[in-house]
């Protein structure tokens, strides 16, 4: 158990460095205790704009990415969880499993408003893409989703 806390912790450390840097010395991207996340995620991300996601993190060595189109393993449940603490704001989840690419799931109206890149796919009404992407985009076209 232990050592599943610390890969998560790492990975948190790793996408919180990730978006501090897509975002600008402007922001403070900081990790929140379990305690702290009821109504706004994984991530608290201040700045001089209202950062429209509410970020769930989720790295699991369980997770499989044809669970994303097959209805099986955590990630519904993962996806409702994003869901209920985006108050205010959109779900964003961010996952992985070890030695597999990252991705993020997002509600498809944002994804169009942000641009979906051509190796996104959609899930009803859930985009997925790989982070790398959501970080090409412009920091600037997320005010736009608010």
């Amino acid at each position: 158990m232990t050592h599943s806390r610390n890969k998560g912790a790492a990975f948190e450390r790793t996408i919180a460095r990730l978006f501090r840097s897509w975002l600008g010395d402007e922001w403070s991207v900081r990790r929140l205790q379990p305690s702290q996340q009821a109504e706004i995620g994984d991530l608290e991300i201040l700045g001089p704009h209202h950062f429209p996601f509410a970020v769930e993190l989720k790295a699991r060595e369980s997770f499989r990415e044809h669970q994303l189109w097959t209805g099986t393993g955590q990630v519904d449940d993962w996806w409702e969880q994003a869901q209920r603490q985006a108050v205010g704001r959109h779900p964003l989840l961010v996952l992985k499993r070890n030695l597999g690419p990252v991705l993020c799931m997002m509600p498809r109206a944002c994804a169009a408003k942000l641009g979906a890149p051509t190796r996104s796919m959609l899930i009803g009404e859930v985009s997925v893409w790989l982070l790398d992407d959501l970080l090409a985009v412009p920091p600037s076209m997320l005010w736009e989703l608010t």
